[in-house]
């Protein structure tokens, strides 16, 4: 495989791109719409929210459930049914007229999710050569970054120009443009070389390779120390600095930004340093700016030190995913389901203890942690990336 991308694989690798912003964007779009929709759907904010929570287990928990069956199938055809089911559901969340039906549509989205995303990061993983591997993943993982600085903003635009609905209908034409340039320009993957076997035996293979079960441990550790700081955030923003609900929204928007750009080019600065020392690079910075962000008495200094972070993290995680995806060819699927749901589980304890910590502590004790893991995780990285 030639390591120059031809014009139809950068269409490929945009389709790709799109599909995963919306997914990502499908997440954070809903934050600034709660109150909107539980007045509409006569229920409290709370409830609408736990949609959210509903997106995310059914993703978490459907992934690695999904993953040892979808292996026996070419992965475009995986691809593209999880798209689609996904565009179905968002598009039906525009259409609830409940909060079961809106419960319902929001679990239908991330099984969506969980069978379109891990299947994208398998096929990238076996369709493109070594050397654009983590220039391929970077790219389309910043997708997700992207959908971080735009999303709130974006969905706050369309409720107020329309109505919430078409935060939802907007998303799922968005989808519709990725399936069809999925649909004629990606390549379908040969999986005839596939041996049919039980489903769990792709589970005894990764427990077998210490190189698998050990990334997935990485990244465990390592979105634990993200997200352990980043949930608070912007709570400790607007004590620390008293800066208001807008103002604060800026702060994220700067981090998203700083995100996108280190993701979107660091398969460059991974294969300039080799995937090891890069993910030893972005986890020292990571420390460091965890530590800044606890200790920076000003704004300014505290948002240097947040875009830091930013730069660094978009480094250090498609790093660690290209090592998941590339690991284990024959579960290949498998692994980059559980490397998301690894991820979605270093959230929910991130989040949870983080809280304890941040209320029984301080913010700087929080990042004293996020600190702990990411050591852990670079330890474990040493011992399991080989280049």
């Amino acid at each position: 495989m030639s390591d120059r991308l031809s014009v139809k694989q950068k269409l490929v690798v945009f389709g790709f791109f799109i599909a995963v912003f919306i997914v990502g964007l499908d997440s954070f779009i809903i934050s600034p719409l709660l109150a909107t929709i539980a007045t509409e759907l006569h229920s409290s904010v709370t409830q609408i929210g736990f949609g959210v929570t509903m997106y995310a287990v059914c993703y978490a928990v459907g992934a690695p459930i999904i993953a040892p069956f979808s292996e026996r199938w070419p992965r475009k055809q995986m691809i593209l049914l999880g798209l689609s089911l996904f565009m179905l559901a968002t598009a039906l969340c525009g259409t609830a007229t409940s909060l079961y039906q809106f419960w319902a549509y929001r679990a239908l989205a991330g099984l969506g999710a969980a069978m379109f995303t891990p299947n994208v990061y398998a096929y990238i993983g076996s369709q493109f050569s070594r050397q654009l591997v983590g220039k391929i993943m970077g790219i389309v993982m910043s997708a997700l970054s992207l959908s971080i600085a735009i999303g709130v903003p974006t969905g706050s635009f369309i409720a107020d120009w329309l109505s919430w609905k078409w935060t939802f209908f907007v998303s799922a034409e968005l989808a519709f443009v990725s399936v069809v340039l999925i649909a004629f320009l990606v390549t379908r993957d040969n999986r005839s070389n596939v041996i049919s076997t039980n489903p769990l035996q792709h589970y005894v293979r990764i427990l077998k390779n210490r190189r698998a079960w050990l990334g997935l441990v990485a990244m465990l550790l390592w979105m634990y120390g993200f997200y352990a700081v980043y949930t608070y955030l912007g709570l400790y923003v607007e004590t620390q600095f008293s800066l208001s609900v807008g103002a604060t929204g800026l702060v994220f928007v700067a981090y998203g930004v700083s995100n996108f750009i280190s993701s979107f080019t660091g398969g460059w600065i991974g294969n300039y340093l080799g995937m090891r020392r890069a993910v030893t690079v972005a986890g020292i910075i990571s420390i460091l700016a965890y530590l800044g962000l606890g200790i920076a008495s000003g704004l300014v200094a505290f948002v240097l030190a947040l875009a830091v972070l930013a730069f660094a993290q978009g480094i250090g995680a498609p790093q660690l995913t290209t090592h998941n995806a590339t690991v284990l060819t024959e579960s290949r699927t498998t692994m980059t389901s559980l490397n998301s749901s690894f991820l979605y589980l270093g959230l929910t304890v991130g989040s949870s203890l983080g809280g304890v910590l941040y209320q029984n502590l301080s913010f700087l004790a929080v990042g004293t942690s996020a600190v702990i893991a990411t050591l852990l995780a670079l330890y474990i990285s040493r011992i399991i990336i080989k280049q």
